[in-house]
């Protein structure tokens, strides 16, 4: 499995920024230019100068005053996307940094009139191409994770390595059962991120964890976009993981920061973009990176893309559990505590 613990690795980075290159840095990360114009001139160890300090607010209400005005329109986002009554495909452009390395990938997402939801993503590391597809139909989400030789680098990939695949599935029936033991509506953040699936779970775990401010208009290709930036509710250092491998993934690559840019015009989420602090230099780099290109709205939706089944001759993993607990220790007091719960 270690091969497999490879990916993990670099999928976790999609859980735990939210939930996926040396040198990918600027002075101003909000003046980031469009990914797909940069793609291809992005090279590895060249950094830019460190970010300037952000300005100071003058006082506390302020800050407070802000925060709310930014975590509505985060929210206002989650509601119209998971609610929008449209269908929508896009194609994705995701980078993946490291303080020393860089991944590039492309990918997808789709959304049904129904709301359900495909995403998915893939890109090559080593070697070896990773891939992670996450659907969700209403009733069950399925993340597929695959790791393979890549046929263009035979020679580059481990020895005696050709596949690896794990599939865990969650049964959204049972998650929904649950809250409603507990008379909370579906659209709390803290149901909303364990049952929605693709963008819109995304923001409702951003929601959840994070507190947002709106930092700026911009315009790219002569839109309008609203840019929010959060900043942790808890800090990352005040958690706790069952697992140390987790754990490690997560301490080098939970962002310090995370940059949202909406179209103004309807709150679609554009590009996401997580920042962190480089460990060794006055500078930042980004853990992950993801813009929506080509995006086409009331496209027609291949009803199929949401109907995963897994191979005849593989069992999922069942980890409904896992989401059960984690809502027990949110709402029930019985299983309350103060220690913070774990990354999704």
């Amino acid at each position: 499995m270690k091969n497999l613990r490879s990916l993990t690795g670099i999928l976790l980075l999609l859980a735990v920024s939210a939930a996926g290159a040396g040198g990918w840095l600027y002075r101003h990360p909000e003046d980031l230019p469009r990914l797909s114009q940069t793609l291809e001139g992005l090279l590895p160890g060249v950094f830019a100068k460190s970010l300037q300090p952000d300005s100071e607010q003058e006082n506390t209400t302020d800050i407070l005053a802000a925060i709310a005005d930014g975590n509505r329109i985060l929210r206002e986002a989650r509601l119209r996307l998971s609610h929008s009554g449209s269908s929508l495909s896009a194609n994705l452009l995701q980078m993946i940094q490291t303080p020393e390395q860089t991944y590039r990938g492309t990918g997808r997402f789709v959304q049904s009139t129904q709301g359900k939801s495909l995403f998915e993503v893939q890109m090559e590391m080593n070697g070896l191409v990773g891939s992670m597809t996450q659907v969700s139909n209403g009733q069950v989400i399925w993340l597929i994770q695959e790791l393979q030789a890549s046929p263009a680098s035979e020679t580059s990939s481990p020895e005696g390595f050709s596949r690896e695949q794990v599939i865990d599935r969650v049964d959204l029936q049972r998650v929904h059962s649950y809250a409603q033991d507990f008379k909370v509506s579906p659209q709390d953040p803290r149901i909303a991120k364990e049952t929605l699936g693709g963008i819109a779970g995304l923001l409702a775990s951003l929601e959840y964890r994070m507190d947002f401010q709106l930092l700026k208009k911009v315009r790219l290709q002569d839109e309008p976009l609203l840019v929010l930036q959060g900043e942790w509710k808890i800090s990352p250092s005040a958690r706790t993981f069952s697992d140390s491998f987790v754990a490690e993934v997560a301490q080098a690559s939970v962002p310090d920061r995370v940059r949202l840019y909406l179209r103004e015009r309807d709150l679609l989420p554009i590009r996401y973009i997580c920042l962190k602090r480089h460990p060794r230099a006055n500078s930042w780099y980004a853990p992950l990176a993801i813009e929506l290109t080509d995006i086409v709205q009331d496209a027609i939706i291949d009803s199929s893309l949401f109907n995963y089944r897994p191979p005849a001759d593989q069992v999922p993993n069942d980890i409904t559990h896992q989401y059960l607990h984690r809502l027990e220790s949110l709402l029930n007091p019985q299983f309350a505590t103060t220690q913070p719960p774990e990354y999704k």
